[in-house]
C-alpha cells in the first residue's frame, strides 16, 4: 500500500529499531561454530527502509566481533517491517558475555542512525527499545550474549 505523500521537507529522518530478538539466547562454540537469528522491527516514516547493521563484542578485551545485516523482510512492509537475518559465532571465540557494540540503520534516502555503546545516549536507548528474550542485564547497561567458547 503506497504511503501518503511526505511533507514539504521531505524525509528528514533515519529509521528506527523497535524491536530485536536473537536466537539461540545461550551460546556454545566448544564443538563448532554457532549460527544466531536476529529477528528485527523496524520502521520508517517515507522513503522506506534501506539497511540495518549490529555488531557484538565480548566483554573481555579481543578484538573479535560478530555483526549481522537487513536480511530478508519476513512479514510486513518497507514501512513497517520484521526482518531475519543471521551471524556466526565462530568456534572457539571468546568465551563469556558479548555486549551489543553498535546499531546502524539507513533509509531509501540515506537518512541515518548509528548508535554505539561508547555513545553517551546508548543506556537510555537500550531502555526505550524492546529487547526480546532475556539479553537485559541491568549493569551494566548492555544486551549481551553468553557464549561458551574454549
Amino acid at each position: 500500500m503506497p504511503r501518503p505523500t511526505p511533507p514539504a521537507e521531505g524525509d528528514l529522518h533515519a529509521p528506527v529499531l523497535v524491536s530485536l530478538s536473537l536466537d539461540p539466547v545461550d551460546v556454545v562454540t566448544i564443538g563448532g561454530a554457532q549460527s544466531i537469528t536476529v529477528t528485527a522491527r523496524i520502521t520508517d516514516d517515507w522513503s522506506g527502509v534501506n539497511y540495518m547493521s549490529i555488531s557484538f563484542e565480548p566483554d573481555v578485551g579481543s578484538d573479535q566481533q560478530i555483526s549481522a545485516g537487513l536480511g530478508g523482510r519476513i512479514s510486513g512492509d518497507q514501512w513497517d517491517g520484521v526482518y531475519q537475518s543471521w551471524m556466526t559465532v565462530p568456534q572457539y571465540s571468546a568465551g563469556g558475555r558479548w555486549h551489543l557494540r553498535y546499531v546502524q540503520l539507513y533509509d531509501n534516502v540515506r537518512n541515518s542512525d548509528y548508535l554505539s555503546s561508547h555513545d553517551r545516549e546508548w543506556e537510555e536507548w537500550l531502555r526505550s527499545t524492546p529487547i526480546m528474550n532475556r539479553f537485559w542485564n541491568n549493569y551494566p547497561q548492555h544486551l549481551y550474549l553468553p557464549v561458551v567458547g574454549r
